[in-house]
């Protein structure tokens, strides 16, 4: 997008799932591990999301914008690993590297989709939410005052852009009323810091206060769960009928449990982690390699342009830029597989040489037939038994015309006199 509008929407929007991303890993995932302090994530992902927004003004291939990604991703990575305070690990690393995807993937997801203002809403609502977590926590897990400021200023930011979005049009109309917006909706984050405030002294500073609502909490569940007990003792009594067993004599002395498990050896499995770490890195720049020789002609800028449709022009949305390179990615993998299937068929060599074409620089024309490609590949004559085959096959109505065994000869004569002649 490049309204200020959308574009101070996007930057709230990373922020509050990185802010939401150090809260779970922070105090869900590694609470006695984490180390990384919230600015660190803030910072790279907003380095990101200007790095995205400079490049992508202008149209970019896929393979440039996949070098790009993963060069901030491994950059970010790097930067937490080296402000983090504890040893890295296999499972610490893995959070710390799904944070890195996150502060990159994020600010690329937005600079290509404007924020919605129900979506953005939703971010606000949970920010909030998560913001009340981590005050009633922030004493128990040593979480520093810092994060908290970060916090509440990102819901200030996404307070005020709330406002701005729903002043300005989807697709960046009236943006000269954005900042007048955003000033206003300053008003509702002050109110909302005073309630921030309000709960902080309320509970983060008053341990006796938390330790009685929670002590009440706990009764109350306590008594609850008392009373089911009891009812089901009592339906136990009803039911229960009393049993006699009969001693049973034992010829041989039976062996003990203890000696069971000491003659038994324990099986410990043990895993690298540096090489599992190795593998996942592996597959994660295949993966990039894949999308990026997949989808290499397809160009990629900023979502949103600032300048409005007039009342007669029709307008067709198609979907998402995401969804539209799934789709490609998934049309691309499908042809390949059918193309591969089919490599031993008059069709699939005619694919096969069509693609020696291109990267001779000489491919097929449009409106050239087969044979006369074919014969301009290889002016010798030797193809054309499939220029035959495919006359028979297209036009001829004859089926498959050539053997599987004929046109893996042919596939091996075009590989040495077309290819390498």
């Amino acid at each position: 997008m490049r309204d200020t509008a959308g574009i101070l929407a996007a930057c709230a929007d990373v922020l509050t799932e990185m802010c939401i991303f150090y809260m779970v890993a922070a105090i869900f995932l590694c609470p006695s591990t984490w180390g990384v302090a919230l600015g660190w994530l803030l910072l790279c992902a907003l380095i990101c999301a200007a790095v995205f927004a400079v490049v992508l003004k202008k149209p970019r291939s896929v393979p440039v914008l996949t070098v790009l990604t993963l060069a901030l991703g491994f950059g970010s990575f790097g930067v937490f690993l080296l402000a983090s305070s504890t040893p890295l690990t296999f499972g610490y690393g893995f959070v710390m590297a799904v944070g890195a995807g996150m502060a990159v993937g994020m600010p690329l997801y937005y600079a290509m989709h404007r924020p919605k203002i129900h979506t953005h809403l939703s971010h606000l609502d949970v920010l909030v939410m998560a913001l009340f977590v981590l005050l009633l926590c922030r004493q128990a897990l040593d979480i520093s005052s810092a994060a908290v400021a970060f916090t509440v200023a990102v819901a200030f930011l996404d307070a005020a852009t709330a406002v701005g979005l729903r002043m300005t049009g989807e697709d960046g109309s009236g943006g000269e009323y954005a900042a007048r917006a955003c000033l206003v909706a300053l008003g509702a984050a002050v109110g909302i810091f005073l309630i921030v405030g309000l709960f902080t002294m309320l509970f983060s500073r008053s341990g006796g206060l938390t330790g009685s609502v929670l002590a009440g909490i706990g009764a109350f569940f306590s008594a609850v769960g008392g009373g089911v007990e009891r009812f089901f003792q009592w339906l136990a009594s009803i039911l229960q009928r009393d049993q006699t067993y009969a001693t049973i004599e034992i010829e041989n002395e039976i062996p003990s449990v203890a000696g069971l498990e000491q003659d038994i050896d324990t099986i410990q499995l043990s895993v690298n982690t540096t090489a599992v770490g190795v593998v996942l890195v592996i597959a994660l720049l295949a993966i990039a390699v894949a999308v990026a020789l997949l989808l290499r002609k397809r160009k990629i800028s900023l979502g949103t342009n600032t300048a409005a449709v007039t009342s007669h022009t029709v307008m067709r949305r198609g979907g998402s830029p995401v969804k539209k390179l799934w789709q490609d990615m998934k049309a691309a993998l499908r042809f390949r597989w059918t193309a591969w299937r089919q490599r031993n068929t008059p069709g699939g060599l005619l694919i096969r040489l069509e693609r020696l074409g291109k990267r001779k620089h000489t491919p097929r024309q449009q409106g050239e037939t087969m044979r006369h490609f074919i014969r301009r590949m290889d002016p010798s004559g030797g193809l054309d038994p499939l220029a035959d085959a495919l006359d028979r096959e297209f036009y001829g109505g004859q089926g498959r015309a050539m053997t599987a065994r004929r046109c893996r000869e042919l596939g091996r004569y075009m590989k040495k006199e077309v290819r390498h002649g």
